[in-house]
This record gives structure tokens, sequence and C-alpha cells, in this order.
């Protein structure tokens, strides 16, 4: 029996006409597996109105709108090479994911609640084709299902096989040497690679993993064969107990990337301590104990040598590599650093305490000295927080932790609607900032975009609730934007911007109305918000005017392992914090606010305290995270995580506010 030749498309047995311009299959460039890519058109008004009532379609918008909308079904495929040439195979989906992999089954521009399931067939007839069959239907609910079928015909000999990742020896027995790039062995679960890739010598890239995290796999070896593998750029190899590497590693003078983690090594071969090429070498969870003498990395930019057992790093690691960027060296046993070496790397990551043992960073610039009582509680926060101590049943060293490191915090409460911008000098989150007169807004960069408002603080207010922050006047905080918080480069201008202004409040100038020219055009990236008036331009946030009433900042006791070096001498105390001792209850004292000033923020892992540190300088303890800015309204940090603005607490006694850390944390 022939092989059909016609592609179309049915949803719930209605044909919908395909879009040749947009559906295809081929290699994809960026996951380099098979995609596949089905798009049609619906055909009339009518149909769209249709499916709408019959809640395929979605109901955000007028069904004239939907009519443009094209219906695409997308999906990604691995291993479909082992019979040949001619990808094969049948793919069984079950709510929306392929049933093996997980892979998903996008279905994009119908209602987001359907889920499809049913059978995805590659056909490697004489002309090959990809066939889907099956049914969309709500999960855990009763309901209606709609079929979908679909079918489109493409040219095989046309496939990138270059560009496509083989998963398997199967695959690779079928292609053969000629244009095999790329090459992934998840779970390889043999003691050696088969002789005959030596044969493969156009591969770029090679990655060897095993997946089961309570034992290495079985490879113990690597061949030397690999020393014809000329082209190499990328060696990956992961979770195997290697009981060392070929010479022959050395010999890939191509190579950009080096990866063994967790592959029990000691030692590698000197030449690849030299290798001209290599970019990044990551190391991490192997047992090495020194790195030789003379180290020759011209184009090294990152190198991972976290849970290894170095006492020391050579100076020829630092000397010759121009381009070192980011240093990674975590969980060793460090006897002695070069602090000015150190301190050329851009990024360093270890543990705050080693470093300030052995190579300590200078001081945070514009640091200094503060009276350090201003961060301790008074009376009556001491007696809120016994309370909550004793209502949890915490006492002894435990009690005796939290009151030693529980900090004169102040809550803010956004009020339920937008400002109006009335109440001149309120402290207020988002909108536009009340400056004084002769201060224009704040702008940055080579095209001057307009810096993100974020908030504005009366300090007269706030003053009979802590000691830290000025006594008078008003703190005006502003963000470049949510993108330069984890940009990695030097940049020529502030992320955090704050501002204060001594004056008294008939100095400012409302907010809305002053700076009533701004439009999202004016942000590197606005969110949209409705104007406050018709005859104003549109703020980068809505505003929300707030109050403020003391709190107390207590340390999380989740990331407790993760920050050592803030703590200091309450840690003693830390061996009885654990999560049955009912600690969580009294640690929301922060979360029943919006927004926070003088508290601890959250992370699951470094504080932002120490996250500052590591980026200024100084000791953890130094620093205060001047305001905790939560996702609220317009402004969303990630997955409705925290924007973190924190400063060293020499420099607020100061009142110099030209240097502080931003950061977020996101879950």
């Amino acid at each position: 029996m022939p092989a059909p030749t016609t592609n179309f498309l049915t949803l719930n047995g209605h044909p919908l006409p395909l879009d040749p311009t947009d559906s295809d299959v081929s290699i994809e460039s960026l996951g380099a597996q098979l995609g596949i890519r089905i798009s049609a058109r619906w055909p009339t008004l009518e149909l769209v109105r249709t499916f709408r009532t019959a809640g395929l379609l979605p109901d955000y918008a007028a069904p004239e709108d939907l009519l443009d909308e094209p219906l695409v079904i997308r999906f990604s495929a691995s291993k479909v090479f082992e019979q040949g040439l001619v990808p094969s195979g049948e793919f069984v989906i079950e709510e929306g994911k392929h049933r093996a992999t997980h892979s998903p089954f996008y279905i994009d521009g119908l209602d987001y609640g359907l889920e499809f399931f049913g059978r995805l067939t590659l056909s490697d007839t004489e002309k090959p084709y990809v066939e889907i069959d099956g049914t969309l239907r709500r999960l855990y609910e009763e309901g209606e299902e709609f079929s979908l079928r679909a079918r489109l015909h493409y040219d095989a000999d046309g496939l990138q096989l270059e560009q496509y990742q083989f998963t398997s020896l199967e695959e690779l027995r079928q292609i053969g040497p000629e244009r095999v790039r790329l090459i992934n062995l998840t779970d390889y679960d043999e003691a050696a690679l088969p002789h005959w890739l030596a044969d493969y010598t156009g591969v770029r890239d090679l990655y060897l993993g095993y997946r089961d995290y309570l034992s290495n796999g079985p490879l113990t070896s690597l061949p030397d064969w690999l020393a014809g593998w000329t082209k190499l750029e990328s060696l990956s190899v992961y979770n195997y107990a290697l009981a060392g590497l070929p010479n022959a590693i050395g010999e890939l003078r191509q190579l950009k990337r080096l990866f063994f983690g967790n592959c029990t090594l000691t030692e590698l071969p000197p030449s690849v301590w030299t290798l001209p090429h290599l970019e990044q070498l990551l190391l991490s969870h192997n047992q090495l104990s020194h790195l030789p003498a003379e180290i020759n990395l011209p184009r090294l930019t990152y190198l991972d040598l976290n849970d290894n057992q170095l006492q020391t790093l050579p100076a020829t690691l630092f000397s010759r590599s121009p381009n070192f960027r980011t240093l990674s060296i975590e969980q060793n046993d460090f006897r002695q650093l070069n602090a000015t070496a150190l301190a050329a790397v851009p990024e360093v990551r270890l543990e705050v305490e080693v470093r300030q043992r052995l190579a300590p960073k200078p001081p945070a610039a514009g640091g200094g000295d503060y009276d350090a009582s201003a961060y301790h509680i008074g009376p009556a926060r001491l007696a809120q927080l016994d309370a909550a101590l004793s209502a949890a049943g915490i006492e002894g060293p435990a009690a005796a932790f939290f009151r030693a490191t529980t900090t004169p915090a102040i809550g803010f409460r956004q009020e339920p609607i937008p400002t109006d911008y009335t109440r001149l000098g309120c402290h207020r989150f988002g909108g536009l900032p009340d400056l004084p007169a002769g201060h224009d807004y704040p702008r940055f960069g080579a095209e001057q975009r307009a810096y993100e408002f974020i908030a504005q603080l009366d300090c007269a207010d706030l003053a009979p609730h802590q000691r830290y922050l000025p006594r008078t006047g008003f703190l005006f905080c502003f963000l470049s934007t949510f993108h330069d918080l984890y940009a990695g480069t030097k940049l020529d201008y502030p992320v955090a911007l704050l501002q204060y202004h001594d004056v008294e409040r008939s100095a400012l100038r409302p907010g809305g109305p002053t700076f009533a020219e701004l439009t999202t055009d004016d942000y590197f990236e606005a969110f949209g918000t409705e104007p406050v008036r018709a005859d104003w331009g549109t703020p980068c946030y809505r505003g929300f005017d707030a109050s403020a009433t003391p709190t107390l900042g207590i340390a999380p006791t989740y990331p407790l392992a993760s920050n050592v070096s803030l703590f200091g001498e309450t840690l003693p105390s830390l061996s009885l914090l654990h999560d049955d001792k009912g600690l969580d209850e009294i640690t929301t004292s922060e979360e029943s606010y919006d927004h926070v000033c003088g508290g601890y923020g959250f992370s699951q892992h470094e504080l932002p305290a120490v996250l500052a540190a590591h980026a200024l300088g100084g000791d953890p303890t130094d620093y205060i995270l001047l305001l905790e800015v939560k996702s609220r309204g317009d402004m969303q940090w990630g997955d409705a995580g925290e924007l973190h603005l924190v400063i060293h607490k020499g420099a607020l006694a100061r009142r110099d506010f030209s240097r502080v850390f931003a950061g977020m944390y996101s879950s």
C-alpha cells in the first residue's frame, strides 16, 4: 500500500489549512534535536467562535483577534536515526509530554488548560512524514475531548545532520563518521568506549554522563585514540570513577571547554595545563590535592575547582591567564592563598570566612566606623521578641542566638490603591518620586535611559523606630534595570542609585505632575501600566503610598549553614537550630510586610549581606540590608522574588550612598 501523500491538520474533525512557510521538520540549531513544527491558520471567523464556545480557544481575547493567531504544534525528538538516515520512531505523548523523556509537546494558540494525549510517529517511507493522532482534554476535570490529527511530509535529505546531537551508539553506527559532530551519551553504561568510534574524527563535542547520583558509572578510562579527534572543542565527562586521564587529552589542541566532574581524579596530564585555546576548565568534585607549578592557559576565562583537596594555588595560574574572569574554589582545604592575585580576578567564588582568613579583600571603599549599638534592638522590641520566643517554646542557647542577631527593622505596608501624588514626601514604592526642586530625574548609560524609581522614604517618620538612618530628609532609591542585577560585567553607571536629600518637605515637588513627560520609551524596559491621569505619561511601575511600622529583623533559620560568616560568635548555638524546634514560627515578622528596611531578607543560600561582602569586600557583619523590596503590583523580581539594596554601615553612618550593592532573590 503506497504511503499517504497529503499534508493536513484537523481539529475535532474540522480541517485547518497548513501554513507551508511556517511548517517544517529540521535539526534545531539550539536544541540539536529533530525539531517538528506544524502551523495552521483558522479558515473562518465562524469556526473560531465555534471552537471558543466549545472551550478550545482562550477567552482573554475577542474572536476577531484570535482569527489572526495561528495554531502551532512543536515537538523536539532525539534517538530518531537508530534505523537509518531517515528519522523514524513512535513517541507516546501523555499530559502534553513524551512518556519516556518528558519532552514537552507544545500547542500554541489553544486554551492553555488543554493537554494532548496520543502518538507522534516518524515514518521512514520513500516520502518521509510525521503524523500526529490523539485527543485534547483538561487534566483533573470532566469534560469533552477534542480530536487532533496532522500529517506533514518533509525532505529528509535536507536535514543538517552536522547540527544534530547523537545520543546512542545505535544512531552513530547507522550514520557513520562523516557527518557526526555532536555526541551525547548520557547514562553510558560500559567500562570503555568502543574502538570503532576512533574513526569519528570530525566530532567537535563529546559528552559522557551518568545520572545515578548514588554511585559512579562503569566507565573507568578514556582511550588513547582520542588523540586523533583533533577537531574536538568540548569534552565533558561526569560521574565516572576514572583511574586517570590519558596523555592524549593534551594532544587535543583545539579544546575550548574541558569538564571532568565527580570523576575521582587526583591529577591531570601536565599537557592539559598548556592547552592554547582552552577557555573553560571545570574540575569540581574530584580529589585534586595540588596543581602543577607551571600553568600556561592564555585563553582561560573560567576555572571551577570546587570540592577538591587543594591547599594553595600556583602563581602561574593568574600570571599567564590574562583573560581570567571567574574562579570557583569553594570546599577545599586551603592553607595559603595569594590575596593580590585573587583580587585581580573579577569573580571569585570562595567561602567568605576562608577568604577573610587567608586572602581578605580590602575593606569596602567608603566603609569606615559606625555605632554598632544602633543595630541592636531596644527594650520594647526585646520584649516583643521574648514573647515570640516563649510562644514558640524556644529557650536556652537557641533563644540567645535570636536575642543576639535580631535587628530593629521597619516594615512597610502599601495602600490598597495607587497613589494620586497628593501626599508629598510620604513613603512610596513605585510610580514617580517627589524630588526637590532643581533636581532632574536621574538617567544612565549612553542612551540616557531613565532609572526605574523604586522607593522614597521619609527619614523623619522613621527616626523614632531605629538609629541607623538619617534623622531628617528623604531617601530616594532607583534601579537602572532588572537585567543589570546580574550583568556580570563592570558597568560605567551604578545599578542601584540612592539619593539622599536633607531638605524640608516644602522643598519637594509632587512626582506625578513634575515628571509627567516620562513615558515607557524613556525606560530600558517598562511594564506598561496605565497613567494615573490621561494627560500624564506612563510610569515604569504603578506607585503606592505606604505606612511604616517598627518590627523585628529575625535571622531566617533555613540558610544558616550558608551564612556562617554573618553570625560570628553566636554560631556555637547553631547546633541546636533544627526545623523540629519550631524556629520557623518566629521568622514571619518580615514576611507580613510588603517591604522591609533593616532586616535580613531571605535566600536559600547566602543572605544579601554576605553577597555584598563578596562583591565589595569587608566583613558581612558590616553591611545592612537597607531595603528589601518584594514583588508587589508591577514590581516582579523574577518568580515573586525580592530586590535587595545593601550598604556598608560605615557609609550609612556618614550618609554616603554612593556605593550600594543591588541583588535579587527569586525561587
